[in-house]
Order: structure tokens, then C-alpha cells, then sequence
């Protein structure tokens, strides 16, 4: 038996990553390898990671690494050097990935001075309930409620526990769609390790057995709750989670607070729901989800995007003040949460909602067509997925396919690789739903800012350019076969695409499609049906751009991975807010990029395709199809838009205005230049029948606004209506637009209108305008801020003039009719 003493150097202990770090080596040798923490007298199996957790070593404790076994003198020599020289640097923080920013108030919205909390955007949308506020579940209280038991009471309640809740995640993974079967099956792996029996039997000299479990729990969640990474601390849930399972097996009942929703709610929770939690309440009653915790990564918020309930975190104070509401507004579109909203406030969403309604109509007019540019160009636009479970969504947006599902959520969310049985089911999944629509599925990409529990990686200064996806492809080998197998065989119920990233030299290439064509040869020869296979590459390194002739031998297609090709084209780290500056997709020399990259693939015979940010971004879009893609790959939400958006193009005008910006001088020369292009090319005259509203029922000057400022966002002509409507009110509180008669003129120049507009509105009956002037008739202009001919300024003053004529005013507030209405105001404008 040998030993290593040393004192832990770790600031926040031996928690997750570290104890991976551990663990990676420790499993190289045959010996038993047991860490001591020997200040707190605890000691762990040094390759189990739990095991770690559980010892609490923490920084400046004194620990030992006793070894023993046939190679105990390697393990020993191996152990000593990764305490003496890598131990302290293991630790590095990881980045954090948190939810969405909450947005400014919309300035109606503002107006309605509504009783609101802030929180972070989890998953989008708007709902409106009933507040349920949602308790955590405190298993040390209920253990205090229940009689002391014996040793032997103790470990029959508990393994008597453990077999039911195997038996009912087994039950419930059996009947789960993917994304509820994945996590599932996450929490099925932890509550088989053999670390979990070993701290509940470490803990059974508790009272009884439900205190048994909290101890176990509390230790298993100790160093996670501490660890710098959210996505590490969200962890500690699925084993809270497993506890309360556990504990309402052994009393018998729910232990989680027990709620009959019967009408529409909203779920609010002071910490972090837990999975097993949302899935036991009716799905169809649940509005949205609030937590006073949380990010991205947690299962919860996962579940909740599977199911599109809108959810909000990080407000930790809306369990105490919800209790008492009736009623509350989840808006995860601008990251708030309305109690009791008022009779105005109410008026905005009904509005609100109004307005994404003629938006949706407008978008399914196009949305699930096939789509070509104005010159005949075809192009796809496919949809980005996380999660199998996603399939129906994207399409029902209208995805003409899957341009990228990222398969890293199958790995990152479990204690165990997932096994090629369980990849396949997810793979045959989203391509039989497909229905012959292209499915690119990209092989796991590890490594950099993405975290994996089981698979150990070394410390690294900067990771993102270490040791990552294809790079550490030989080391697990064995979990890579098991990928490219499921993908092969998923190919007998369609066409499959596999896409490796970070490819950056040839050798890589070569090596990927050897390992691809001897899986599906040993697949064949067991007799195993399998469909066409097509083998591609991200571009992400920017050496790819070289490589793209020679691969042609060995690869069918190539997808431009823009967000990490443009860090390492800057050579930034996008998430370094010293250095972020220089992350951007629209400086003219990434253009030229992008161009040779596009142009070097389509002279190779590939297939090329975009699956970053940039390929969603409006200002690129036509650059991009000045540049020749005819594959474009996004979020669902932007699938509509961008079909409406590339109808519009001309891919001949596009090349031109490409060169254009090619040759400006930063990028928000080329930002300016593509939107005046844009504006000229698509120019929308500045009046026509869409912006005309007769006779309308509304009850304020807010309601008028924004219904005026909602039309503009559902004619294009601007972007968003809430920032047209706050530089209208801008406008207002300098000086009242009501210039008598019966007529009010808001106006505005902002950079946020797209396109010059002269929207009329003639209302039931008169509503107050402010400083004691009622109106019945509202006419607003709008005017982009960069107007050199001073547009708003020349139609104020002819309006103003024929306003003056009693005649002409009665002519418009009488007629029903639009097209008298427009014809009334275009021969305005136009003396």
C-alpha cells in the first residue's frame, strides 16, 4: 500500500469537475485508489465521482491518495505528478451559461404602471393564470415528523424505495417522448450508482429512513451547489430530485406539495422546480413557470421549452408576493412577471396578442412553401435542434428540414454515455418525422464551454483552441463507434447526414471517413439494413477554406459554423467582454470569408450550408445569398421571417451589394449600406390601403399608438413596434400632436422604421388626447431618422393645410371605406 499526502488547493474543493479530473486518472490503473480527507476523517473511491462529492474536501484540507493493488507503483509515480503539477490548476471556472436579459418595458406597457418583477428569459412566450406558488421540499422537516426506527426498518423502507423508484422511472421512461425519456434516464443512472448506495449506507445511523435520505442528498448536493459552473450546480437538482422520489416511496406518499390544477396557471417556485415535480401537474393547466433560481442547463427549464411554457428565473420574491395574487402575467418575451394586472395593462396583452396573431397569419402565407429569390434562386431554410423532441415544432414552423441538431444534450445530460440503443431511438425519431426533408446531424462536440460528466479533460488555459470535439475523438473511441453506428443505422427510415466538427486539417478528414465506411461495412455484414449515408464537415477553423478541393474526395457537404469561425477569424474569445468588440460577422473581411468559402465549396461539388447566428441575421441574409448559399439553417421563430426575407432578394443584386460591403471599411458601413439597399430596393410607398383604419372602438390615446405602431411591425415597416412607439412618445411628452379639430398627427423620426409611413385612423367616438382636446381622427407619421429630405416636415404641412377645410375633414371621418379614405389622403400628399 502506498500513499500521496497533500492539502487540497482547490479554492471551491473537490466538487464536480474536479473530481472528474480525479477520477480520468485514477481509472487508468487496476489499484484500488481511495481519496482521504483526512481533517474530516471521510474517504471516497477516487473513480467514482459522487463518491468525491461526497467526501467534502475542501480547500485547506489535508488529504491522502492511499493506493494499493498489482499496479500500485505506476499509479503511485502518476498520482504524485498530478498533485505536484496539475492539481491547483484544475479548478478554472467554467462559463456560465444563463438565460436571456429582461427587456425595457414597451412604452405603453410603462404607461399602465403595472405591479411587475424582472427576471431572466428561460423560454420565451406570454401566459397568463392563476398563481400556484410551489414549496420546496424539506425532507429533514419531514423526517423530524416521523418516528426513530430501527437499523433493520431503516434499510428495508430504503431498499424497498429504491426498488420503486426504479420501477417507476422505468414505468415513465417507457411511456416519455424523448426529451422527458432523456433526463429520465439521467436520473435512472444516478440513483444505479454505486456511490449513492454507498453515502445512503454511510448515513444510516440517522433517526429513520426518510432522515437517511436528506443526509444523503444534502451531501451529494454540497459541492455541486458550490461548484463556478451553473451548469455543474444545476446538477444538485436531479439529485434533490431522486430524494424526494425516494422519500415519497418509503412514507408512501407525495411528499411534493399536492396541487389539482383546474383552471390555467402559472407555477411558481422560490428555487429550482424539479423535474419529477412539473411532470406530475396537468401540462394543459400550466401557463408558465417562474423560479427563483436557475438557468439554460437545468432540466426543468429543458422540460419547459420541450412542452413551450414560457419561463422566467432568478426572481426570488415572487413566491411572497404572488400568494396573495389572483391572477398574474408571465411576459418571457421581455422578461416580466405582472401581478394582478390592471384593466389597462390587460388591454396592452389582449393587443399584444392581437398583433402576434396578423403576424402568424401573414407568415403562413409563406412559411411552409418551398422558396426561391426573385430570380429563380431555390433556397432551404431549416431549423437548428437541441433535442429530438423539437422535431414537431420546427416543422410545424415550416423547416424545410434540420440544418443542425446538435446531439451534445444526449451526452451532457447524463451520468453514462448513453448507449447506441437509446441514440438511435432519438435519430430515428427526427428523421422519420422529416419525411425525406434533409436531417444533418452533427457528432458530438465536447470540449471549450461545454462541460461533460463522465468524460475527463485536462486543464487548459485557453480550451476553446485544446483539446475538443474531433481532437479527442481517439481518446473515446468506443463512445465515438457508438454514435456513428446509431447514425448508420438510423439511415434504413431515411437520409442521414453526419456532420464532425472542428475539422481542421486533411489528416482529420481522411481519418473520420475511414472510421464511417469501416462502421457501415461491419454493420452490413451482420446483415443490419442501412440507407444512404452522406459524411460532411463543420467550417469552423479558418484553414478548412484550404482543405475544401482535396476533401471533395472524401466528404458530401459543408456547413459554415459562423459563430466560432468568426472567433477564430478574430482570434477572440466571444464570451471575454474585454474582447467581444471584435467578434463580428459583418466586417468586410469576414464577408470575403464567407465568399471564398462558399465559392471553393461550390467549385469542389459540395453542398454548402450556414448554421450560426449569422445565418439568421437580417442584415447578412442577402449577403449571403449575394454569396451564394442556398442553404441556411436557424431557430424555428426565424423560419417565417426569413422565407418572407429572401423572397424579396434578387441574388444578382445581392452579389453587387456583397462586393459592395466587401469593399467598405468596417462593419457598420456595411450595416448602413445593406439597409439602405434594403429600403430602395424595397421601398414600400408611403401610404397605401394597409395603414388605414376606419371607424375603430378604442378607448385611449396608448390604445391608438399602439395599434398604429403593432400595423407597422405586421407590414414591415418596422422591426419592432415597440421602439417606434417609445420615439412616439418621445415625441408626445415634448409638446401635444392634437392640433384641434378633432385631429390629432403623432410623429416621429426614428431609426427603427424601416420604411417612410402615413398611417390614418377615424375612431367611433372621441378619447382624450391630453391638456383637455378630445380627437376622432389620428393621422401618424413615420420617418427613418436618416430622412435627408426632411419627408415628415412636407406631409405635416400639407395635411395641415387641407385639415383646415372642414369639407375634406368630414369626408374622412364619415367614409367606412378605405379605398375612398386613401384616395382622400394620396391626393393630399401629392399637391
Amino acid at each position: 500500500m502506498l500513499e500521496i499526502h497533500f492539502i487540497c488547493p482547490l479554492p471551491n474543493g473537490v466538487h464536480a469537475r474536479p473530481a472528474t479530473e480525479i477520477e480520468l486518472r485514477a481509472n487508468k490503473f487496476k489499484s484500488d485508489i481511495t481519496i482521504e480527507n483526512v481533517t474530516k476523517k471521510t474517504s471516497a473511491n477516487a473513480k467514482s465521482v459522487l463518491s468525491m462529492i461526497g467526501a467534502d474536501i475542501l480547500l485547506g484540507d489535508e488529504c491522502r491518495f492511499i493506493i494499493q493493488g498489482e499496479d500500485e507503483q505506476e499509479a503511485h509515480r502518476h498520482l504524485g505528478i498530478f498533485v505536484d503539477q496539475e492539481l491547483t490548476g484544475i479548478d478554472s471556472p467554467q462559463a456560465e451559461v444563463t438565460g436571456r436579459e429582461a427587456k425595457a418595458l414597451p412604452g405603453y406597457l410603462s404607461r399602465t404602471k403595472p405591479n411587475l418583477l424582472r427576471g431572466s428569459i428561460a423560454a420565451s412566450g406570454i401566459g397568463r393564470g392563476r398563481p400556484e406558488v410551489v414549496g420546496c421540499v424539506d425532507l429533514h422537516a419531514l423526517a423530524a415528523e416521523l418516528p426513530v426506527v430501527s437499523l433493520d426498518d431503516k434499510v428495508a423502507a430504503i431498499d424497498l424505495a429504491l426498488t420503486k423508484t426504479r420501477q417507476d422511472l422505468e414505468d415513465q421512461i417507457a411511456l416519455a417522448g424523448d426529451d422527458v425519456r432523456t433526463i429520465l434516464t439521467a436520473h435512472l443512472s444516478i440513483l444505479n450508482d454505486a456511490t449513492l448506495t454507498a453515502n445512503i449506507e454511510k448515513n444510516l445511523g440517522q433517526c429513520n429512513a426518510v432522515a437517511v435520505i436528506a443526509a444523503t442528498s444534502d451531501e451529494l448536493c454540497e459541492s455541486l451547489l458550490h461548484s463556478e459552473s451553473a451548469y455543474l450546480r444545476e446538477r444538485a437538482l436531479d439529485i434533490r430530485d431522486i430524494a424526494s422520489r425516494l422519500a415519497s416511496n418509503i412514507v408512501g406518499y407525495s411528499v411534493s406539495a399536492d396541487m389539482h390544477l383546474t383552471q390555467d396557471s402559472v407555477i411558481i417556485s422560490n428555487s429550482l422546480l424539479t423535474p419529477s415535480q412539473l411532470l406530475a401537474l396537468p401540462l394543459d393547466k400550466i401557463k408558465g413557470l417562474v423560479m427563483g433560481e436557475g438557468g439554460d442547463t437545468s432540466h426543468t427549464v429543458i422540460l419547459a421549452r420541450s412542452f413551450g411554457i414560457p419561463t422566467l428565473s432568478g426572481i426570488k420574491e415572487a413566491a411572497t408576493l404572488c400568494r396573495q395574487a389572483s391572477v398574474v402575467i408571465l411576459d418571457a418575451d421581455i422578461g416580466a412577471l405582472v401581478i394582478d394586472p390592471s384593466s389597462d395593462t390587460d388591454r396592452y396583452y389582449m393587443l399584444e396578442a392581437q398583433k402576434k396573431e396578423l403576424i402568424e397569419r401573414r407568415l403562413k402565407m409563406v412559411k411552409f412553401r418551398k422558396i426561391a429569390t426573385k430570380d429563380h434562386v431555390p433556397v432551404n431554410v431549416s431549423a437548428n435542434i437541441v433535442t429530438s423532441g423539437e422535431i414537431d415544432t420546427v416543422l410545424d414552423n415550416g423547416a424545410d428540414g434540420v440544418g443542425l441538431y446538435r446531439t451534445e444534450m444526449l451526452f451532457c445530460e447524463c451520468s453514462a454515455p448513453p448507449s447506441e440503443q437509446e441514440q438511435f431511438d432519438h435519430y430515428r425519431r427526427v428523421i422519420e418525422k422529416a419525411q425525406g426533408k434533409k436531417v444533418i446531424i452533427r457528432t458530438l462536440d465536447i470540449g471549450g464551454d461545454k462541460p461533460c460528466e463522465f468524460m475527463g479533460f485536462p486543464n487548459e488555459e485557453n480550451p476553446f483552441l485544446g483539446y475538443r470535439a474531433i481532437r479527442m475523438y481517439s481518446e473515446y473511441i468506443e463512445i465515438i463507434k457508438n454514435q456513428f453506428r446509431a447514425l448508420i443505422r438510423a439511415s434504413q427510415f431515411g437520409d442521414v447526414s453526419i456532420m464532425v466538427p472542428m475539422i481542421s486539417n486533411l489528416d482529420e478528414i481522411r481519418w473520420i471517413r475511414s472510421l464511417l465506411d469501416a462502421l457501415r461495412t461491419e454493420l452490413e455484414q451482420q446483415g443490419v439494413a442501412i440507407g444512404k449515408v452522406s459524411l460532411g464537415i463543420m467550417v469552423e477553423v479558418p484553414s478548412t477554406l484550404y482543405l475544401l478541393e482535396k476533401s471533395s474526395e472524401y466528404i458530401d457537404f459543408v456547413s459554415i459554423g459562423s459563430n466560432d469561425l468568426t472567433q477564430y477569424f478574430f482570434a477572440c474569445d466571444r464570451g471575454n467582454e474585454h474582447v467581444a468588440y471584435l467578434y463580428n460577422h459583418r466586417d468586410p473581411s469576414f464577408l470575403a470569408l464567407i465568399r471564398d468559402i462558399v465559392a471553393r465549396a461550390n467549385s469542389a461539388g459540395l453542398d454548402v450550408s450556414m448554421c450560426g447566428e449569422m445565418a439568421a441575421d437580417p442584415v447578412s441574409i442577402p449577403l449571403l445569398v449575394g454569396a451564394g448559399l442556398q442553404n441556411f439553417s436557424m431557430s424555428a421563430s426565424r423560419i417565417g421571417l426569413t422565407k418572407e426575407l429572401v423572397e424579396s432578394l434578387s441574388q444578382s443584386s445581392c452579389q453587387t451589394l456583397l462586393e459592395e460591403a466587401i469593399s467598405s471599411e468596417s462593419s457598420k458601413a456595411v450595416t448602413a449600406l445593406v439597409e439602405e439597399a434594403f429600403a430602395v430596393n424595397q421601398q414600400k410607398y408611403i401610404l397605401d390601403e394597409s395603414l388605414i383604419f376606419t371607424h375603430q372602438s378604442l378607448a385611449t390615446k396608448a390604445d391608438v399608438i399602439k395599434v398604429l405602431t403593432d400595423n407597422l411591425e405586421v407590414q414591415q415597416r418596422t422591426g419592432t413596434a415597440a421602439d417606434v412607439d417609445r420615439d412616439i412618445w418621445e415625441r408626445e411628452a415634448i409638446f401635444s400632436t392634437a392640433l384641434g379639430f378633432s385631429v390629432a398627427v403623432p410623429h416621429c423620426k426614428s431609426e427603427y422604421v424601416i420604411h417612410n409611413s402615413l398611417s390614418v385612423m377615424t375612431l367611433e367616438k372621441p378619447i382624450s388626447w391630453g391638456e383637455g382636446i378630445d380627437v376622432e381622427m389620428i393621422i401618424m407619421i413615420t420617418v427613418n431618422k436618416s430622412d435627408s429630405d426632411d419627408t415628415h416636415m412636407k406631409v405635416f404641412s400639407k395635411i395641415a393645410r387641407k385639415l383646415m377645410h372642414e369639407e375634406f375633414r368630414n369626408a374622412l371621418l364619415n367614409s367606412s371605406d378605405r379605398q375612398d379614405v386613401l384616395a382622400l389622403m394620396q391626393e393630399t400628399i401629392t399637391v
